[in-house]
């Protein structure tokens, strides 16, 4: 860890989905084991609970992580200067992934462009039940808007966490390349793009076909599998539409 820590000495990281089961001990390991690490911005939507008051980013930021026992070592090792070393290294900003351009505000996105050296984005639904479009939402469409937010960076590295699970209920080995996954399957996707010139139809899940849902014995298949070759079949149409 002493090549890590000594890389991200100084830098400033952009970290999305920091609230969620991965996020959390993704940040107490940067700050535990890099220490000297300049900043770390969490992207923290604003958050209404069941009954309450919309909570800031930075309200959420203190409760949610602040408060977290998955930092109990961090309050170990530092004590009484706990809340003031998290003060110092993290910092609330308030956005979303589902939104255009990340939800953040113009001024502070152009500071960020400066700003930031690593981009981790760990944002992610991981229900099992999501709808199709929550999905396509926040884990395609909103990975997209991250890497389209590092593109615009002077010199920020990404890195993407896929979702869990992905490999849906196979036990054999996964390659790169899904599309053999899905046929190994039987699902019928390839109707998803019958019509090649309106891939954005795709986002329109009430249009996706039923083939999509089912396996050749018409039996509702793996959620993330599903997930996983709707993403499959969206990037080839849309290479596809590149190369006409």
């Amino acid at each position: 860890m002493d090549r890590v820590s000594r890389a991200l000495a100084g830098k400033e990281i952009l970290v999305t989905g920091a609230t969620g089961f991965l996020g959390q001990p993704l940040l107490e390991k940067i700050l535990w084991s890099a220490p000297d690490v300049e900043r770390i911005h969490v992207l923290i939507r604003p958050k209404r609970p069941f009954g309450g008051e919309v909570q800031t980013p930075a309200e959420r930021l203190r409760r949610e992580l602040f408060q977290s026992s998955v930092f109990d070592r961090l309050r170990y090792r530092y004590g009484d200067d706990f809340e003031r070393f998290l003060e110092q290294k993290l910092v609330a900003v308030g956005g979303d992934i589902s939104q255009d351009r990340l939800g953040i505000d113009p001024a502070l996105r152009e500071e960020l462009h400066h700003r930031i050296d690593l981009i981790i984005n760990s944002a992610a639904v991981v229900s099992f039940d999501a709808p199709l479009d929550d999905a396509l939402s926040l884990n395609t469409r909103g990975a997209g808007r991250v890497a389209d937010f590092a593109a615009e960076c002077d010199a920020a590295a990404l890195i993407h966490v896929s979702t869990a699970y992905v490999c849906g209920a196979s036990d054999q080995s996964i390659p790169d390349q899904l599309r053999a996954l899905a046929r190994s399957l039987g699902i019928g996707y390839a109707t998803l793009i019958d019509d090649r010139q309106s891939v954005g139809r795709l986002y329109d899940v009430s249009r996706l076909p039923l083939t999509l849902l089912l396996d050749r014995d018409g039996v509702v298949h793996d959620t993330w599998v599903r997930d996983r070759v709707a993403k499959d079949e969206l990037i080839a149409g849309i290479r596809e539409l590149q190369r006409q």
